[in-house]
């Protein structure tokens, strides 16, 4: 009889506990490889890119590339994606006749799907369509330096794995709207203090990474997933010449003129000696150099 009742119990909480595609979609999920198909067969060499130096090349779709990458299905219905370099906030439901997670990008409206090929747990395939591909590199500052090999690629399978990162609240999340605002692209002219807030919260999202680090412990921090004109080296940091980041920038902002304007906004960041913190940790130093720069720029 004990048995009996344990039997039942077990297949009970199996059956109660077996999750549907849409909740196990649910969460946070890391890029960790993708395989591009191409139209032209003689652009399969496209698939591994050359070593150019450039660490942040959108073209990278090795391992190496994915990293940092993320697809984040949030509970509220949100998504959040963070690929080739591009960033997408927007509105996510799964259909589960076409197996498809239809997206609706919050900023322009549009509407596209991705198809998922098999989920588990921890592990996700998807399979994009060129649509899906060219949204997405639309969205990337460095979509005009890569190889035209990206506009035929025909279809695209991504891997993926659940993140262990987590989370208290959004202002605390790297991959949040909050902290990415700064890219995303305005659809009207911005005035002088938005065009300061857009500078400051993509400051306050630099010292947030390093912060990020410092608190979960990382061994390293990965810039491949954003784009900036700030370079930031072992000792410091320096801000590269706006004729050299324009083209990047300005997809930042309304059009030029006030990517201008902003790149201005950030050098006022510089306008006071930063003092760099007397610690070993790097993440720690590189965290309080960004609040001093945010300290720089409110008070100009």
């Amino acid at each position: 009889m004990k048995k009996l009742l344990l039997a039942t119990l077990l297949i009970t909480t199996a059956v109660c506990c077996k999750k549907t595609p849409g909740k196990l979609l649910t969460g946070r999920w890391e890029f960790k490889d993708a395989y591009p198909v191409y139209t032209d067969s003689a652009n399969i060499d496209a698939e591994v890119p050359e070593e150019t130096g450039e660490e942040n090349s959108v073209a990278d779709f090795s391992s190496r590339g994915m990293f940092g990458n993320r697809f984040i299905l949030r509970n509220d219905g949100t998504f959040d994606i963070c690929l080739l370099q591009g960033y997408m906030h927007g509105n996510w439901r799964y259909d589960e006749k076409q197996k498809q997670i239809k997206m609706a990008n919050e900023t322009d409206k549009d509407s596209f799907a991705i198809k998922v090929d098999s989920i588990g747990s921890r592990f996700l395939e998807l399979d994009a369509d060129s649509f899906f591909i060219k949204k997405v590199v639309a969205l990337s500052h460095k979509k005009d330096t890569v190889s035209t090999s990206l506009d035929s690629i025909m279809s695209c399978k991504f891997f993926l794995v659940k993140s262990t990162d987590r989370y208290s609240s959004l202002d605390k999340d790297p991959y949040s709207i909050i902290n990415n605002q700064w890219r995303v692209k305005p659809t009207q002219p911005e005035n002088d203090v938005q065009l300061k807030q857009r500078t400051l919260n993509h400051l306050q999202f630099l010292q947030l990474i390093f912060e990020d680090a410092l608190d979960k412990n990382k061994e390293q921090v990965t810039y491949n997933w954003f784009n900036t004109p700030l370079i930031i080296a072992g000792n410091g940091v320096a801000l590269k010449f706006f004729d050299d980041v324009k083209q990047d920038w300005s997809k930042s902002f309304y059009d030029t003129t006030q990517a201008r304007k902003g790149y201005w906004e950030l050098n006022k960041a510089f306008r006071k000696k930063i003092k760099f913190l007397q610690t070993d940790n790097i993440f720690e130093k590189k965290a309080d150099m960004f609040q001093q720069m945010i300290n720089n720029v409110q008070q100009n």
